[in-house]
């Protein structure tokens, strides 16, 4: 049934950022050019932003007989940064009774001395006689004067292959007989000439041997501790009927970086590309994508043969750099953390940790002994990402943001004076972390442990994580062994213990947490000994309650170096879920944003002090939206890229409500 309330909906917006001389802003209205891109360069010549708007008539499929829409549409740009409206116009949508489908483009003036390449825009599209959104995108603007004139530059690739749907490794190639699907994949390294906010997105295209097409654009996903290495996958469908020769082609605003040929009819080789074997193509047919398939694999076998006389030799020549990338391909990467996956940082796995979050926000880990004891230093000249900028990038975190802001000054002018041959005042480096769960302690950490690491503060800089259960022994007496063991692991890094107040128990004087907060105690006190940071974590009133009957902890650990982890507001948990969201190619329909806004709404009213936070965004997402999404597609046998993509308002679960539970409202003094 339709609902006459809504008679106009919006399925689809296309962007396009031109100059005055591109061939959009002298044609019209140019449908072709549009793609689902929301990245573009930012030039001086920067003028305008296109928009093409898919609307559907609602009325046109009406029991009684269609009818057609008039009606006033608006289309705004906003600068999602300072909130405030940047560009606006209105459209005469009409879409006579007999027609389903209308396009419409909007030109907006947008030009280049408007535009702070550091800010997010988005596009909001309204009906102006019911005052409803109709929908939204965001997109970016990337300065070529501050990253570098060459967007092909801006990111290094170092492996490619296929991942099957079976499997975790990349494949060079394989037979897709009995699958159903696959994943393309590259990993690569950012070189900007300055580390933007965020990362630009990539696009990925997929030459297939039916001679189709296929296109993706997506966000790179961090990979690695360090945050210096990143990936992008495009899943593919598979079947007999397309197994061939394919070509995979990586861009950055629209300029090539990398190109792979890969065949899925043939017997399955595990390993990846890399080096000359990712050139691009000079140009792409189904002719020449066979030809440099078979050259590799002729290469491939006479190198064989080579091995099978004279193994040895063939290790000896071998380049000294593709044989460390093919160790560390295969077996570091299988277990590489996918924390900083959720806001294009990490992600919190199963029931306790993402960073999204997710580029982003998550906090505490089920491994809590997870530590990086051989981390290298890495070039100066492969590591491009700042620490600083990635903590930007995440939700939230006005206060530590500030705090650490101050800090990383402190830090670079002690730096400097040493450089200078002037003397410099001892810092104070350990420090306590209070806020509830999800709210990004253990991401702050690393990211602090490798600012540190760069300053030269810390030798290593990688973080340790420690809770009471890995502290505490099976046998008093146990403890002194298992602290001192932590501290070992953590040298040249930062020994996080989460939920330290834990070890503090004042009614129990037995307690075995003593004698770890007293081994603690002796290493803080060895001054000879300052390749090493402190992090205490947890609630902030239990934290505060062991903190002021410790004079000894009050004595290490200053005021300045407290920092306060808020809880997210409602609108930062509704950030946290649509960049998420985003990160993973799904959209939400106007309805679903309202609905998920709402049930966000409702659990930050009800949440208490064991709120998980951004933990809470990303399980609800992975648990209940997601699963619901998935039993609707395929109970309705749903097979098209817009509605495997679009959550829908009924795959938001409504609130939980407990009989007798108080609507409340809690928060935390600093």
């Amino acid at each position: 049934m339709i609902n006459s309330n809504k008679p106009l909906s919006l399925s689809k917006i296309q962007i396009c950022a031109y100059s005055p001389d591109d061939k959009i802003a002298n044609g019209y209205p140019l449908y072709e050019i549009f793609d689902d891109r929301h990245d573009f360069p930012l030039e001086l010549t920067q003028s305008g932003i296109a928009v093409m708007l898919t609307f559907f008539n609602n009325r046109s499929a009406a029991t009684r007989g269609p009818r057609g829409i008039r009606r006033a549409v608006s289309v705004s740009i906003i600068d999602d940064t300072e909130s405030s409206v940047v560009a606006s116009t209105t459209l005469r949508v009409n879409i006579p009774g007999n027609t389903d489908v209308k396009l419409y483009r909007a030109d907006l003036p947008l030009a280049y001395a408007n535009i702070d390449a550091r800010h997010t825009y988005r596009v909001i599209v309204k009906d102006e006689n019911s005052g409803a959104m109709l929908g939204a995108t965001i997109f970016r603007m990337f300065d070529l004067c501050s990253l570098g004139k060459d967007p092909d530059k801006w990111y290094i690739p170092t492996a490619g292959g296929i991942v099957p749907e079976w499997s975790c490794d990349m494949y060079r190639a394989i037979n897709v007989h009995g699958i159903e699907s696959m994943k393309v994949k590259f990993e690569l390294q950012p070189a900007f000439k300055s580390c933007p906010v965020i990362f630009p997105e990539l696009e990925i295209r997929l030459y297939t041997p039916d001679g189709k097409t296929k296109i993706n654009f997506i966000s790179p996903d961090c990979v690695d501790f360090d945050m210096d290495e990143y990936s992008v996958e495009m899943p593919v469908l598979v079947g007999p009927d397309n197994s061939g020769i394919y070509y995979a082609e990586l861009l950055c605003m629209e300029y090539p970086i990398a190109g792979m040929v890969f065949c899925t009819d043939c017997q399955t080789e595990e390993g990846y590309y890399f080096g000359d074997s990712l050139a691009c193509m000079e140009e792409y047919s189904p002719a020449s994508a066979l030809d440099r398939f078979r050259s590799m694999m002729k290469t491939e076998e006479t190198e064989g043969d080579k091995k099978d006389v004279d193994e040895t030799e063939e290790d000896d020549d071998k380049d000294p750099f593709e044989r460390a990338l093919e160790e560390f391909i295969s077996n570091e990467l299988k277990d590489v953390s996918n924390e900083l996956k959720a806001l294009g940082l990490d992600e919190p796995q199963d029931d306790s940790t993402e960073e999204t979050l997710t580029e982003e926000n998550t906090d505490e880990t089920n491994d809590n002994e997870t530590s990086d004891e051989s981390a290298p230093a890495e070039p100066e000249d492969i590591i491009r990402s700042s620490p600083r900028l990635c903590l930007d990038r995440l939700v939230g975190l006005k206060a530590v943001k500030e705090k650490l802001d101050v800090y990383e000054k402190i830090v670079l002018f002690n730096k400097l004076r040493e450089e200078n041959g002037l003397g410099t005042s001892p810092l104070p480096l350990h420090a306590m972390f209070l806020g509830s769960p999800g709210t990004g302690k253990t991401t702050v950490a690393k990211m602090m442990g490798f600012m540190l690491r760069k300053a030269g503060v810390l030798s290593k800089g990688h973080v340790v994580v420690k809770e009471r259960s890995s502290l505490i022994g099976r046998y008093y007496g146990d403890e002194e062994t298992n602290t001192r063991k932590a501290l070992e692991e953590a040298q040249g890094g930062i020994l996080l213990i989460d939920e330290a107040y834990q070890l503090y128990q004042p009614d129990d004087p037995r307690d075995p947490g003593k004698l770890v907060i007293e081994s603690l105690m002796t290493a803080l006190a060895d001054e000879s000994n300052r390749d090493w940071m402190l992090i205490l974590a947890g609630y902030p009133e239990e934290m505060k309650l062991m903190f002021g009957m410790n004079p000894g902890l009050r004595s290490r650990i200053p005021d300045s170096n407290i920092y306060m982890f808020d809880d997210f507001s409602e609108s930062e948990l509704m950030e946290i879920a649509e960049r998420y969201l985003q990160g993973k190619q799904y959209t939400l329909s106007c309805e679903a944003r309202e609905a998920l806004s709402r049930r966000l709404g409702d659990d930050y009213s009800r949440r208490d002090k064991s709120f998980g936070n951004a933990r809470h965004v990303v399980n609800m997402i992975q648990t209940e939206i997601l699963p619901a999404m998935a039993v609707r597609v395929i109970s309705g046998n749903i097979n098209d890229p817009q509605a495997l993509s679009e959550i829908q308002a009924c795959d938001i679960p409504k609130p939980t409500i407990i009989a007798g539970q108080p609507r409340r409202r809690i928060g935390y003094c600093a």
